[in-house]
């Protein structure tokens, strides 16, 4: 599965770095890109969205309730 998450609070490259390591860290993710320019986590594996934005704020961002 592809996920596109809104990350929130992201400023800098070490900001997308923190998100991504978080992100890869996680059980059954593949793959992470992370674009400040658009404030976006994309990240393919198989895993459930709510560990994914779990893992994101566990970094110290927020992701938007869509």
């Amino acid at each position: 599965m592809v996920f596109d998450i809104s990350v929130k609070g992201m400023h800098c490259a070490h900001c997308c770095t923190k998100v991504k390591k978080a992100l890869q860290a996680t059980s059954g993710v593949r793959h992470v890109d992370v674009r400040l320019d658009a404030g976006i986590a994309r990240v393919v594996g198989d895993v459930p969205r709510d560990l994914l934005e779990k893992a994101i704020r566990g970094a110290g961002y927020t992701v938007p309730l869509n």
